[in-house]
């Protein structure tokens, strides 16, 4: 279970690794609906984006931002931080085998900097749809072309 930076998003996987989030208002908590991933067992919350989640599904790291996620990307290790759009990992399995002296190696910093352009790309896309602009959403949508536009 964990708190966003504002205490506004609560994140909880279960003992079967479902993961879910909530939203924290003063009138009280509520799930964020048609939201919810099966496998999950790490996560770590961007310490400056309220809205943004690193989570390890099996042997891969998705971001998530509200409720959409990015591409995966392969990775075994477990989440240490998640700051200045770079999410840092450590492959415990091998620390822990020589924890005086493993090979730094082992620690992997991955950029999110091409996840959160595809999250700009995305948002404006929905936004040109939602205010009707039909055409020009397709001209958008092909300028900046990904899988999940169309």
């Amino acid at each position: 279970m964990s708190l966003n930076c504002s205490s506004t998003r609560l994140a909880i996987i279960s003992t079967n690794n479902i993961f879910k989030l909530f939203d924290i208002r003063d009138n009280g908590t509520q799930v964020v609906p048609s939201f919810e991933k099966k496998d999950i067992w790490d996560m770590k919350w961007d310490t400056d984006k309220e809205d943004t989640i690193a989570i390890m599904e099996k042997s891969r790291l998705l971001v998530v931002q509200g409720i959409i996620a990015a591409d995966p990307v392969p990775n075994h290790g477990y989440i240490c931080s998640f700051r200045d759009l770079t999410v840092r990992t450590i492959q415990m399995q091998y620390v822990m085998q020589n924890p005086k002296d493993f090979d730094r190696g082992l620690i992997s910093d991955i950029e999110v900097k091409v996840m959160m352009t595809f999250f700009r790309t995305l948002r404006k896309a929905k936004e040109l749809l939602d205010a009707g602009k039909i055409s020009e959403a397709n001209v958008f949508i092909e300028q900046n072309s990904h899988p999940m536009l169309w």
